[in-house]
């Protein structure tokens, strides 16, 4: 599965369930258990302050992984004034360990001399690779926080090998839920030109259609432990495999993940999965050959 800068900021966006601890443990397990691909490495300081930010605001986070580019998110509106002043201090810190990290280029914004109506950074961060480029900033505003950070491989466009293996153990693992009692399927189609918002997708050079069509499932009874089975057997792919996986619940009402892949007959196939109350969402979306797959926002609503 393939991914240029272009296309890493279109794979993006959406929402996801589960209790906020089940949500944090899967995030630190990111950190330190993270597959590295052959030539992209992750700044640990990064991750580490990404992982105190989702500690902090645990239903507010993004990660977009592949072989050549990785990315991760935390975006968060206080409430009120007592929300931002609680957590000030210990975001500032972040700030100023951020403003130490190695990096070719560096900038600290204060928008008054007290910081109290903004502060923050944005850096280049030094790579030990010259072909990796990263990127990150944390911004704190009095009504909100920001948190970016994402390196890539400039230049190296993921090649689009067919992973039909990966494909069929998904389906596989899909399987297990689908074939339980009271499952509910509809088949669903997703129009590029009448939805705009696309939250993962598959994009080749030379699509010439924005549509895919697939089934979702609509599996009952379940809980946050059969989501997060889900969620690690597919984000076990990322990183070393031909595939993107992205998860998130920026949305903060539930949690979902994807994975992108090209099958054997040359045409993308997209497996998502996202848990609503006991209500667990499976989906599988397939483009034409030379086309893009892809599923838009809110596809479990």
């Amino acid at each position: 599965m393939a991914i240029n800068i272009k296309t890493f900021a279109t794979t993006l966006l959406l929402c996801a369930t589960m209790a906020a601890g089940h949500a944090q443990s899967r995030n630190v397990w990111y950190g330190k258990q993270v597959k590295q691909g052959e030539y992209l490495t992750l700044n640990s300081e990064l991750i580490d302050v990404y992982n105190t930010l989702d500690s902090l605001f645990p239903k507010h986070y993004l990660i977009n992984e592949e072989p050549n580019c990785v990315g991760m998110w935390v975006n968060y509106n206080f409430k009120n004034q007592k929300e931002y002043d609680d957590v000030r201090e210990t975001i500032e810190k972040l700030i100023i360990r951020l403003r130490d990290v190695p990096a070719y280029r560096s900038y600290t914004e204060r928008l008054d001399s007290t910081g109290t109506s903004g502060f923050g950074v944005s850096l280049t961060p030094k790579t030990d690779n010259y072909d990796q480029k990263d990127y990150a900033y944390l911004n704190l505003r009095p009504t909100s926080v920001n948190f970016h950070y994402t390196g890539y491989i400039e230049g190296m466009k993921m090649p689009w090998d067919k992973r039909q293996d990966v494909a069929d153990a998904i389906d596989k693992f899909f399987g297990k839920y689908i074939k339980k009692k009271g499952v509910k399927k509809e088949n669903i189609e997703f129009d590029g030109e009448k939805i705009n918002y696309r939250y993962s997708c598959f994009f080749k050079q030379y699509d010439s259609t924005y549509r895919c069509s697939g089934i979702r499932y609509i599996v009952p009874n379940c809980t946050s432990e059969d989501y997060d089975l889900i969620y690690r057997f597919m984000r076990d792919y990322a990183m070393t495999n031909s595939v993107t996986v992205a998860s998130n619940d920026m949305s903060s009402k539930y949690e979902e993940i994807t994975l992108s892949v090209n099958q054997d007959n040359n045409t993308p196939v997209i497996f998502g999965a996202a848990l609503r109350g006991t209500d667990l969402y499976l989906i599988r979306t397939v483009g034409e050959t030379g086309s893009q797959a892809w599923i838009p926002r809110a596809w479990a609503e």
